[in-house]
């Protein structure tokens, strides 16, 4: 089977059950990625039978695509972008979606998550306004509103890069999940210029998503491997030297990591790790917000606020 064959086992929708409405309900409740992973995984088995170049194909192409792509906005989240100002960015590859509040001459940038959304923060944007400062929120490429279908981690920063430049000067980068990689090796090659970052549950290394990946696909370490090389010299980028872990002992700037002891998708060790290893960063440890619910909870927001802006 050719790659353009196992593209069409992936598109393809899954079976139809008529035997019950009780499983054309459990059908329904799907996320996204469910639905998704329910196709994937036959089609991953085919292409690891075929073995590369079927394979690895296909693991690249799931690799680099977010899911889910087009997520319905909280009504609290959708007032708050009607009041925004809206703003289509010229990037690499198209134009990316940010929304602005205010006016103040220095800016805060709210940064999401892999398959994330930019209103996903938004939250933190009326207490930010209250300190003087303008906020600002967008998707990445391929994310949301923004183009693209396929992205990567090299590709976010130069976005990220270009989002500064139609900014006021930016006080703090506050980010959620994979936005916090984007943040710090921005940060530590000089592509974003800010005072502090902030890091709510952030990824220490790539260990984690990749042994998720293989559990959720059921594609090989082998094939992953593979692709990771692929990627590797296609980029020029190694992976281990993009890593947060082995950039924020240099990066000279106050950090805050928040996490919560119970989040089932970022083990705690991994703000752990960022802590050690960052000298001017502060830990703040959490209970039972898991890996969103920190996004919205009251003195989460206070805390990240009052480190943003102290009064």
């Amino acid at each position: 089977m050719e790659p353009a064959a196992i593209a069409a086992a992936t598109s393809a929708a899954p079976p139809k059950n008529s035997t019950t409405g009780r499983s054309s309900r459990l059908r329904r409740l799907r996320s996204p990625l469910q639905g998704a992973l329910a196709v994937v995984r036959p089609a991953a088995m085919v292409a690891e039978r075929l073995g590369h170049p079927a394979s690895t194909w296909l693991c690249e192409r799931l690799w680099l695509t977010p899911m889910p792509r087009r997520p319905k906005l909280r009504p609290q989240e959708a007032s708050l972008a009607r009041e925004a100002v809206r703003l289509q960015v010229p990037v690499e590859g198209g134009r990316v979606a940010l929304w602005r509040w205010g006016e103040g001459e220095r800016a805060v940038l709210l940064l999401h998550g892999w398959g994330g959304y930019a209103m996903q923060l938004s939250a933190f944007v009326r207490p930010l306004l209250d300190r003087g400062l303008s906020v600002a929120t967008f998707d990445f490429p391929s994310h949301g509103a923004s183009d693209g279908k396929r992205t990567d981690l090299p590709a976010m920063v130069r976005a990220l890069g270009q989002v500064t430049q139609v900014l006021p000067p930016l006080e703090v980068v506050v980010s959620h999940s994979f936005g916090g990689v984007a943040a710090v090796l921005a940060a530590s090659r000089g592509a974003l210029q800010v005072q502090r970052l902030a890091l709510l549950a952030g990824p220490a290394h790539f260990h984690t998503a990749e042994e998720r990946f293989k559990q959720m696909t059921g594609l090989s370490t082998r094939t992953f491997d593979r692709m990771r090389r692929n990627i590797e010299r296609r980029t020029g980028e190694q992976w281990e030297r993009l890593q947060p872990m082995a950039l924020v002992h240099a990066l000279g700037k106050p950090g805050l990591i928040v996490q919560s002891d119970d989040d089932a998708e970022l083990p705690i060790t991994h703000a752990e790790t960022l802590a050690r290893l960052w000298p001017e960063a502060r830990l703040d440890r959490r209970q039972g917000l898991g890996h969103f619910r920190l996004l919205r909870d009251p003195s989460v927001v206070a805390d990240v606020v009052e480190f943003v802006a102290p009064r």
